[in-house]
């Protein structure tokens, strides 16, 4: 583990309570959640929790175990605050030096509590952090609806929806105008879908006409206004988390390739189809496959219901969206290749495999780069 303060290897020390990590520079503690229970009264722990869970703010400093963004959380102690850094994920806390011993202890007298090898201590301690773990990331189906309206009405309408987001630390202006730019394009030409899209869509049979700009034209056109949104909820939700983690010139340039591949790929397998082909699913393909292999840990969740009466939260990890992703384009790919439907599967595929061969070309870079990114950091256990 790192010290998130100075960048040093944290050193492991055994107490009474459990096992921690100390920074010999600075003299931070990571503390996971179990001992953190152990060392601090009852209602300050659980007053830290719900802190976390309902009014945190995003931390500048990275968990040492996972090294994503922790939350921020303040504490009343007396008449001040301290502010404490918590590992949503990994369930691990960040005290600066004396913050643990300033919050009120425990009343459980130590010398009451028959003594341990340090071995089987730190062995109670991993498997109680495992076990809340678990417990927190909830079960895989349960009747819980998501506490955010904007959360329950994407999931009624079978919309996914990120529930464990990572950390967004610039913001997303290309995502955003390109979303702004979609919507406006809509609104400006709604009168006549069909004439713009004859006009400005991607034709198979004459696929570089306008000298190529319908191949990126019809990224801005859409059918109707549930295909709009579509596109655009899955561009805000995916869309922003690439831009941060690549960059706003080379995520601009995965959307370009996402929307390049996917119109070739449509006109490979369709050379001679007339009919036009719009909207912004190619380039939006290739994002959400971007998106899962750089995160393929991320919670994603989908609302359903059944019976017309109940109603269940499904999450999963990102991974696992993407292979259900994956199979459904193979199954559209089947239905448009015997003209059974009118979605460009192919040219979701297209795109899926342009973020595909653009998260490898960035993985390689980054591990050119810096060659050390490829093994664990230095004091990790």
């Amino acid at each position: 583990m790192i010290c998130p303060r100075c960048e040093q290897p944290l050193i492991k020390k055994v107490t009474r309570e459990g096992a921690f990590f100390e920074c010999p520079s600075c003299r931070g503690r990571a503390v996971n959640w179990a001992v953190v229970r152990k060392r601090i009264r009852k209602d300050t722990v659980n007053r830290i929790w719900q802190e976390v869970r309902e009014r945190s703010t995003p931390s500048c400093a990275k968990c040492p175990a996972c090294g994503r963004n922790m939350s921020l959380v303040a504490v009343g102690v007396g008449d001040h605050a301290l502010e404490v850094d918590v590992c949503r994920r990994c369930l691990l806390a960040w005290f600066d030096f004396n913050e643990l011993e300033s919050l009120p202890a425990t009343a459980t007298s130590p010398a009451a509590q028959p003594e341990l090898p340090p071995e089987i201590k730190e062995k109670l301690a991993l498997w109680e952090l495992e076990r809340m773990r678990r417990r927190e990331e909830g079960k895989f189906c349960s009747d819980e609806l998501p506490e955010n309206p904007v959360h329950w009405l994407a999931g009624i309408l079978g919309l996914p929806v990120e529930l464990d987001a990572p950390a967004v630390r610039c913001l997303p202006w290309i995502t955003w105008g390109l979303a702004a730019m979609c919507i406006a394009v809509f609104f400006a030409t709604w009168h006549d879908t069909l004439g713009f899209a004859e006009a400005f869509g991607l034709i198979p049979a004459d696929l570089f006409r306008l000298g190529g700009l319908t191949i990126f034209s019809s990224f801005f056109l859409h059918a109707d206004i549930w295909h709009l949104l579509g596109n655009v909820y899955f561009l805000l939700v995916f869309g922003d988390n690439t831009e941060d983690h690549l960059g706003r010139l080379p995520y601009l340039g995965l959307l370009l390739c996402g929307q390049l591949f996917g119109s070739l790929c449509h006109a490979l397998f369709l050379p001679h189809d007339t009919v036009p082909c719009i909207g912004a699913s190619a380039a939006i393909s290739a994002v959400i496959v971007f998106y899962a292999l750089s995160f393929p840990k991320a919670k994603i969740g989908v609302v359903f219901c059944y019976y017309l009466l109940v109603l269940r939260w499904i999450r999963f990890s990102a991974a696992v969206g993407l292979v259900l992703w994956i199979v459904w384009q193979t199954v559209l790919v089947a239905f448009q290749l015997q003209g059974l439907t009118n979605v460009s599967a192919l040219g979701h595929s297209g795109g899926a495999l342009a973020g595909l061969a653009f998260w490898c070309v960035h993985r390689m870079s980054r591990l050119d780069r810096n060659p050390l990114t490829a093994a664990p950091p230095p004091g990790k256990t």
